[in-house]
């Protein structure tokens, strides 16, 4: 779907995004204008209500507040997991402004270059580097990036949920990370290898998205996400082989050939517990659901960097000690190993199951069956908590609207891949190239087609009639 449009346009709204981010950060330092949409006789659905809330015992005492943190947390970010799933890997990648912060120094001509010595002209270039194929971060960067999702969404609990002043330089401290990526290394370096949200990215949309393209049938010159340049007679490849397979390229293709890889199994299993417990943590450490609905957890003016210390459990009205700098990342940690227990425990199960009634079945095929399951039920999860504190103040039919448009578009897709096989995508790439040559023997095939065109055929039927074809 947007694999057709543009750079030009792309790169518009990339700058758009990338501009209005920094407009966020700006306003987490100094905003005099949304204050006044949570004062207690605003009329506004985010004023501070009478309703107490309260966090160990102790009712929270809670003042008008800027709301950016809570626009971020509530209203942004919770629409991208859905975006991601509906629209796919292609989307996302060509309109996320943190991809366009790490090709800024590709634009502006900005990056390092080491010397190397090409073979077929027998000179010295310099090119950009590129994470080499067998090092280390290119064959485990999935759980990798996995860590450094925990990582951040560990600290949110710790440091940056309200405090607008630490969410401001994390926001910078990313951007700055992706952009320093960028001088270093060449193409999209910093999506495939490092960037934290490409681990939310690569479960939501493999093998692919609702709405995605296909890349392979047929296929293109620029496909999907890949990197491009703006020519004269429209958008030309720019690919720099940063990663191979390449996903901005063929992400199915990437999916099949990558997903029985070391790793892949645990960060699927692992990143619902990442999920579950980011948000159970806030009943655990308050004792109530109140906390985390009402939203107050998005405004403590300072309480964040002062809670540290604090007890990080409150269970069954009892305080328990141990701090909570070290009661979040504990908790999240048990949590993502349990989940990562239970699935097994599903797949083991699920495995004896499916080899009673489909004795052929591979272990490849369950695997993909299994990390499909777990990724729909991981989003699932994710939205019955995520926006939740301003779903909460809409009015019901709007919410039981919001409510089924996800568990559709999460169960169709799970619908559109959960029997997707390898296969089905080798067949479908050979049949793209057999029906140029199908289309080239003209009559000689029109007593096979039954009337119908070359492009009318399944993939099996171009395949087996190309043999047909060669065989006569």
């Amino acid at each position: 779907m947007f694999a057709k449009a543009p750079e030009s346009r792309m790169l518009s709204v990339r700058l758009i995004l990338l501009a209005a981010w920094i407009v966020l950060i700006v306003s987490l330092f100094w905003d005099p204008v949304t204050v006044s949409l949570t004062e207690p006789n605003s009329g506004t659905p985010f004023r501070i209500k009478d309703t107490p809330v309260a966090v160990q015992g102790q009712v929270l005492e809670q003042k008008p507040y800027a709301m950016g943190a809570r626009m971020f947390w509530t209203m942004v970010l919770p629409c991208v997991p859905l975006f991601m799933m509906l629209f796919g890997h292609e989307a996302w990648r060509r309109i996320c402004p943190l991809s366009l912060s790490s090709r800024i120094p590709y634009y502006l001509k900005f990056q390092w270059m080491r010397k190397v010595f090409n073979r077929q002209t027998g000179r010295v270039e310099r090119k950009a580097a590129v994470i080499s194929q067998d090092s280390f971060v290119a064959r485990w960067h999935f759980p990798l990036q996995f860590m450094f999702l925990t990582a951040g969404v560990t600290a949110r609990l710790l440091f940056i949920n309200s405090d607008r002043s630490a969410l401001a330089f994390f926001f910078i401290g990313i951007i700055a990370a992706a952009f320093i990526t960028g001088i270093f290394y060449a193409g999209k370096t910093w999506c495939n290898y490092f960037c934290p949200i490409a681990t939310i990215q690569k479960i939501y949309t493999s093998p692919r998205g609702v709405l995605e393209s296909k890349a392979h049938t047929p296929k293109q010159l620029v496909s999907q996400s890949m990197c491009r340049s703006i020519g004269k007679d429209g958008d030309q490849p720019a690919c720099v082989a940063c990663a191979s397979p390449c996903p901005d390229i063929d992400l199915e293709r990437t999916y099949w050939e990558t997903y029985t890889q070391p790793g892949t199994r645990f960060t699927y299993y692992g990143y619902t517990g990442m999920v579950l417990m980011f948000y159970v943590y806030y009943y655990l450490y308050s004792g109530s659901w109140d906390y985390y609905f009402s939203g107050a957890w998005t405004h403590e003016e300072n309480a964040q960097m002062n809670q540290l210390m604090n007890p990080g459990f409150f269970v069954a009205g009892m305080l328990v000690p141990i701090p909570k700098i070290l009661a979040a990342p504990l908790a999240m940690l048990a949590c993502i190993f349990a989940t990562y227990a239970f699935w097994c425990g599903v797949e083991w199960i699920y495995t004896r199951i499916a080899r009673k009634v489909k004795p052929a079945i591979g272990d490849d095929e369950i695997r993909h069956h299994m990390l499909i399951i777990c990724a729909w039920a991981t989003i699932n999860i994710f939205y019955l908590f995520a926006g939740r504190p301003n779903i909460a103040l809409m009015p019901h039919w709007l919410q039981t609207t919001i409510n089924t448009f996800i568990v559709t578009v999460t169960t169709i897709w799970m619908g559109r891949n959960i029997l997707r096989k390898a296969t089905d995508h080798t067949d479908e790439s050979l049949a793209a190239t057999l029906r140029v040559r199908l289309k080239q023997a003209g009559a000689a095939i029109k007593e096979y087609t039954r009337g119908r065109t070359v492009d009318e055929l399944s993939a099996g039927e171009v395949n087996v009639l190309a043999k047909v074809v060669k065989t006569e």
